[in-house]
């Protein structure tokens, strides 16, 4: 894949072309997604049904999707936040759904 497939792809080149730069972006992300308000986040169990969507996914490149160019370990997380290819919605809470 050259410079120009991971621009279209919205995964800044620069940002990912060393493993240092690669690490500290994931350690950022991590970070980010374990400060969230839970008021936020989906329930534990919806986020790692999401993490195993994302994982098994085409789309995902070094912790990345670049079809949206997030963090999955952070856009999974998000309750606001669903697949930008529908493999999973926005979530709502029960309570929103009766």
């Amino acid at each position: 894949m050259d410079n120009f497939d991971i621009i279209d792809r919205k995964i800044c080149p620069k940002c990912f072309d060393t493993p240092e730069n690669n690490a500290l972006f994931l350690k950022n992300a991590v970070e980010y997604a374990s400060l969230l308000d839970e008021d936020l986040c989906v329930p534990n169990e919806e986020y790692e049904r999401r993490l195993l969507i994302c994982e098994n996914c085409e789309n995902l490149t070094k912790g990345v999707c670049v079809k949206c160019g997030c963090f999955i370990i952070v856009r999974a997380r998000r309750k606001n936040k669903g697949c930008p290819i529908d493999k999973f919605k926005t979530y709502k809470e029960k309570d929103e759904i009766d």
